[in-house]
């Protein structure tokens, strides 16, 4: 009857010591663990292969169960993706199926937004989380990511989650320790992804460590008391711990004791016996809070005493035998140990020889992917530069047909125009002289009277002067032959007739303008002019001006042209400049719009042909030549070839007219396209009374900003407005109404400019 006496009291005393302690048992590893793992494109598929066998290793070594380990799996891509939750699978092995099932997600590597999901989705008390149980984050990353880690990290480690990073790429030393909790050599690893192995077991322990649970846990319970333990959770200068016990049935005699910060034990003694007690032990920290720790612990009945003793005596006798085979067994152990080190170093000889073999056919086999991979790349550029050359040639082709039938439509309207232009000046003509023939009689009556009187001033001043200059004139035989040299070789000639610039501008041109008719005159070689500036300026003007005063051939060209001729445009620009070899009188080539055809071959994307043209040009221009001059022209000179601007001799800036150069523009268009044919009586326009003069220098001082060509487009918008008129007089309000016209529709077009990011026009200065 005593045996089983004394075995019912051990089995009493074995529930009472499992009921001491609410959940798993103290010596048991427990809390939630995420892998974290980079599943982006930035991995290849072998390393991605490589990473999922090595975590799938590290889970069949862990604990994993209900009431321990839990584990989950979130992959980083574009958007995070949970490959299964915590609680889950059940078992170790279950885990280690899924992970080796689960697929790549590629896309990119958004690191920091899957950090914020786990935080939100999986860690947070609110998302199903365990409260109180240690939470390990496993983060396996190739080094790199496409947002920011720091913050997102941060938050997870003020939740009291622990993070290993295992970096199997060229991560940044420093951002991925700031990553890892601290110390860093013991939460952060770099490694090959080969050789994840080799950490296997060190990360193992260190996930263990993490787990194992630091709670208040009791022993050595008896009838009248027990033994209480816990971690060090403070210091003896950091804080002091406050203990306290209470019957669960009287909570208010409950029993307090004050122990220092270094305590990690405490026995109560003197209690009832088959009791439960209530256990708060609450860590009382001058540097950080610590959460209290809260137990129940059930005292045995008084008659297990003595039971409790034989057991001990009878545990003794056993641990006494355990002690005897265990020395035994440690002999065989070193035996055995003996023989695997023999054994691993043998396998490790193998494994470095397989692994060197492995290496060098990967190399070989990567080798073999780079040249067949630069080969494919090399084909696709070509079949893609001779898809852009037969798109190219198809739309030089598309543009010159579009350009044909532009041409022959403009040249259509303009014969309809040009038909109705005349006879609508006819019949104005016939009109006007009717209206204007008593003005037109005035004019007459008043040129005759004074040319009569110029002619009576110059017969009075040529009597009195004849007689005493003749005799010293005739006597004088150089001053004879001085008058008839420069009579018969003087050829008056303005190179600037009709064109208005300022007085600096002006005195340049002029001195151009002398030396190209001095150097044909010599035969000596020209010099290249650039003219640049905004359009309406006078460039094209002058050209042409600068070809009639120096008695040279005239040749025009414009940059667009060239672009359709295609292949035949080297041609074409041999042939040019073949023809100027044989001009004798030379020939001034002027090239309009030259930043259309002449741009940068480094920076500007230009056709095969064009480049050859441009080419072409520049071979031919190489040198001075005595036989013909370039004269460019430009808005926008910064898009030029370099080449083209070391064959410059002089570039010429012509700029926008100030209100003096304005005035005169006004007066002259005003006299050309107004007065005149107010005052000829040719036409149907009459002028109304009002001050002419101060109307040119009011609408001079309106126009700021205007060009040139703007300006004698006013004034031919005054003679048609006149035309349009039923009496056909131009009156002052007619004219500050097409002013006000022209001002807005200036504004507009800077508004475009605008808009279009073009530069802005040069500062005002001159016009035509």
């Amino acid at each position: 009857m005593l045996p089983w006496t004394v075995l019912g009291l051990a089995l009493s005393l074995r529930l009472a010591r499992s009921g001491a302690e609410r959940g798993p048992p103290a010596s048991a590893p427990q809390g939630d663990l995420l892998f974290l793992l980079d599943s982006s494109a930035s991995v290849s598929h072998y390393e991605f292969s490589r990473v999922r066998e090595f975590l799938g290793r590290l889970a069949a070594l862990l604990p994993l169960g209900p009431g321990a380990l839990r584990a989950s799996l979130v992959h980083v891509g574009s958007r995070p993706h949970t490959e299964f939750p915590f609680g889950q699978h059940s078992s170790g092995s279950a885990i280690q199926d899924a992970i080796r099932a689960a697929a790549q997600r590629m896309g990119d590597t958004n690191t920091g937004l899957a950090l914020a999901y786990a935080k939100e989705q999986l860690f947070a008390k609110a998302a199903g989380a365990r409260p109180g149980v240690p939470k390990v984050l496993v983060w396996v990353t190739d080094g790199g990511s496409s947002d920011p880690v720091g913050p997102p990290m941060q938050e997870l480690k003020d939740l009291g989650v622990t993070v290993f990073v295992v970096s199997t790429g060229r991560g940044n030393l420093l951002e991925l320790s700031a990553a890892a909790s601290a110390p860093a050599e013991k939460h952060l690893h770099f490694v090959d992804v080969d050789d994840l192995h080799i950490i296997t077991q060190a990360l193992r322990g260190s996930i263990l460590d993490a787990m194992w649970p630091h709670q208040l846990r009791a022993s050595e319970v008896t009838s009248s008391g027990f033994r209480l333990a816990w971690p060090p959770l403070l210091t003896a200068d950091s804080g002091y711990y406050l203990l306290e016990l209470a019957p669960s049935a009287e909570p208010g005699t409950a029993r307090r004791q004050q122990l220092p910060g270094n305590a990690t034990g405490w026995a109560w003694a003197g209690l009832d016996p088959d009791t439960d007690y209530d256990v708060a032990l609450v860590p009382e920290s001058n540097v950080r809070l610590l959460r209290p720790q809260h137990l129940r612990v059930r005292t045995l009945p008084g008659h297990a005493k003595e039971a409790l003793s034989l057991a001990q005596m009878q545990e003794q006798t056993l641990q006494l035998e355990h002690q005897a085979k265990l020395k035994e067994y440690e002999a065989a152990v070193e035996q055995l140990k003996g023989e695997q080190v023999r054994v691993q170093a043998e396998e490790r000889r193998k494994t470095l020889s397989e692994e060197t073999r492995q290496h060098q056919a990967r190399a070989q086999y990567q080798d073999k992917l780079s040249r067949q991979r630069y080969e494919d790349q090399l084909k696709q550029q070509q079949l893609l530069n001779e898809e852009n050359l037969r798109k190219q040639e198809e739309s030089v082709q598309k543009q010159e047909a579009l350009r044909r039938a532009t041409v022959e439509r403009e040249m259509e309207l303009r014969h309809k125009n040009e038909m109705l232009r005349v006879e609508a000046e006819a019949r104005a003509r016939a009109k006007a002289e009717r209206d204007n023939a008593d003005i037109t009689r005035e004019q007459i009556r008043l040129k005759a009277a004074e040319q009569r009187q110029t002619i009576l001033e110059s017969i009075r001043t040529a009597g009195t002067v004849f007689g005493e200059g003749f005799q010293a004139f005739v006597t004088d035989w150089d001053k004879v032959t001085a008058t008839v040299s420069r009579r018969l070789l003087s050829k008056p000639q303005d190179a600037l007739e009709g064109i208005v610039l300022s007085p600096s501008l002006e005195a340049r041109v002029r001195d151009i303008a002398i030396a190209t008719r001095n150097t044909r005159k010599n035969r000596s070689v020209y010099r290249n002019i650039l003219m640049y500036g905004p359009p309406g300026t006078g460039k094209t003007l002058f050209a042409k001006k600068l070809a009639l005063h120096s008695g040279m051939d005239y040749a025009i060209m414009t940059g667009g042209d060239v672009a359709p001729m295609g292949r035949d445009g080297v041609t074409a620009m041999h042939k040019v400049f073949d023809w100027a070899n044989t001009s004798r009188r030379g020939l001034l080539l002027f090239v309009d719009e030259a930043d259309a055809f002449l741009r940068k071959r480094a920076t500007e994307k230009i056709s095969e042909d064009l480049r050859a043209t441009l080419n072409a040009f520049l071979h031919r221009t190489g040198q001075h030549s005595s036989k013909f001059m370039l004269v460019l022209a430009t808005n926008q000179p910064e898009q030029l070839d370099w080449a083209i601007n070391d064959r410059i001799g002089e570039m010429v800036g012509f700029e926008l007219p100030r209100r003096e150069a304005r005035e005169r523009l006004v007066r002259l268009y005003f006299d050309e396209y107004v007065l005149k044919p107010a005052t000829e009586g040719k036409q149907r326009l009459k002028l109304a009374q009002f001050d002419y003069g101060k109307k040119c220098s009011e609408i001079a001082q309106l126009t700021e900003g205007m060009s040139g060509r703007e300006i004698s487009q006013l004034a031919v918008a005054w003679q048609a407005m006149a035309y349009a008129s039923e009496d056909g007089v131009l009156t002052e309000a007619m004219m500050d109404a097409r002013v006000q016209d022209a001002i807005q529709q200036h504004k507009q077009k800077m508004q475009w400019l605008k808009a279009e990011g073009s530069r802005p026009l040069l500062p005002s200065s001159q016009a035509e």
